[in-house]
């Protein structure tokens, strides 16, 4: 299988994910409690509508921003209550006439 063929595959998986994450959020049978992986806090985040890339997830975990996650030896993972709790305060003001993430000029 070719790296073409490879990246459409995962992204049907994903999407396919994304979809069930919806029906188990609607069905209310989701585990907010359970420990998932980077790779499944961004199917989850992506099921409420926030696309943030696992590679981004684990970029903001470097960077020491993000969700709240767990580590034992390399294992990372991310409760789905409080990847939902740092989507719905993850709010950021902006200033007219600044740009985000820089400090105001003067």
């Amino acid at each position: 299988m070719g790296r073409a063929a490879k990246v459409k595959a995962t992204a049907v998986d994903i999407a396919s994910s994304v979809q069930a994450e919806k029906a188990a959020i609607a069905e209310g049978t989701l585990d907010m409690e359970a420990h998932i992986d980077t790779l499944s806090c961004a199917v989850y985040l992506a099921s409420l509508g926030i696309v943030i890339p696992d590679k981004t997830l684990i970029n903001m975990r470097a960077r020491g921003l993000g969700p709240v996650y767990y580590k034992l030896g390399n294992a990372v993972t991310y409760t789905r209550k409080e990847v939902l709790e740092w989507a719905t305060t993850a709010r950021v003001r902006i200033v007219p006439g600044q740009a985000t993430g820089q400090a105001p000029l003067i």
